[in-house]
């Protein structure tokens, strides 16, 4: 049996976005702690500033738009975005899994490229 077959019905875009925003969260958590790391506050000010912008992108608020439709519907730049913010988290020991998780996040976003999801309208939580 393919793996396209057996994740059917599986929002696997879904998972990826819930994975960004846990990895949002360790960044704002590291983040915090690289303001008291010796030389390391430009990372935390960098992660804060990352996890600030992605969230409202990874838990689709509806008043953003075309910039919502641009992030979300399109899998390739998510998780290249995703890889994109992930590098510089490996700098410091606090946001180390952070950049894990959002790495994982942009690879399920190209699985879920690669079998072939559509798009659904963005929902918030139980609408």
């Amino acid at each position: 049996m393919a793996l396209k077959d057996r994740l059917k019905g599986t929002k696997i875009n879904m998972w990826a976005s819930r994975m960004g925003l846990c990895g949002c969260l360790f960044f704002i958590m590291g983040g915090i702690d690289n303001f008291f790391y010796p030389g390391g506050m430009w990372v935390g000010i960098y992660c804060e500033a990352v996890a600030f912008i992605l969230i409202p992108l990874l838990w689709p608020f509806k008043k953003l738009g075309p910039v919502l439709k641009i992030f979300t519907w399109n899998y390739i730049l998510s998780a290249v975005i995703m890889g994109a913010v992930s590098i510089c988290a490996f700098l410091q020991p606090a946001t180390v899994s952070g950049g894990v998780v959002m790495i994982f996040s942009g690879l399920l976003f190209l699985l879920a490229f690669f079998l072939g999801e559509t798009h659904e309208e963005p929902r918030r939580g139980g609408e």
